[in-house]
């Protein structure tokens, strides 16, 4: 709240500051306190204390704070930022969604290094889950072929025993409960 106060004080009451939406981190105090069921959202200034904040939350661990500090750092366009938004086009982390591996903070990055002018090789934001990621190293120019893995045939054996037992102990109970019933 004081950030909000202190840009409408810099802005003279005259202008409206720009916002920015940042998703609250889901490990964060304030997402406990706030959580009713769905996303919990803040609501921020665009000064220098969001891309301070943004500058760290570049290396955290949760990959929609990443995301967001990518789009913050989008309203500061700098060589420091430039460098460090550059950097996450290779970002590791993704979300699963319907059958592909979505990479929201790359695409992120390419957005803002779009909107800033800067010249960017276009990453992988989007890739079939059966697909086998690809690591850096393993990348070469005369190799374009996709890396394919089998789609979970490491788990197909154990839900074939699941099923097989989940009958067993089913029609186990139902006879123990037929001997019941038939017996004096």
């Amino acid at each position: 709240m004081q950030a909000v106060k202190r840009a409408v004080e810099i802005s003279g009451g005259d202008v409206k500051p720009v916002q920015f939406r940042i998703e609250v981190p889901y490990s964060s105090e304030a997402h406990g306190k706030l959580f009713a069921g769905s996303a919990v959202h803040m609501v921020v200034p665009v000064d220098s204390a969001l891309e301070g904040l943004a500058r760290k939350w570049v290396r955290s661990e949760d990959l929609d704070l990443r995301r967001d500090a990518v789009r913050a750092l989008g309203h500061f366009e700098n060589d420091e930022n430039i460098a460090l938004v550059r950097k996450m086009l290779d970002d590791p982390g993704f979300y699963i969604s319907g059958a592909s591996r979505i990479y929201d903070v790359r695409k992120a990055a390419y957005a803002v290094l779009q909107k800033w002018g800067v010249d960017a090789a276009e990453p992988i934001v989007e890739e079939p889950v059966t697909q086998k990621r690809r690591e850096p190293e393993q990348e070469s120019a005369e190799d374009d072929s996709p890396q394919s893995a089998p789609a979970s045939n490491d788990t197909f054996p154990y839900l074939v025993i699941l099923v097989v037992v989940v009958i067993v102990v089913s029609a186990c109970v139902a006879l123990l409960l037929l001997r019941r019933r038939n017996s004096p």
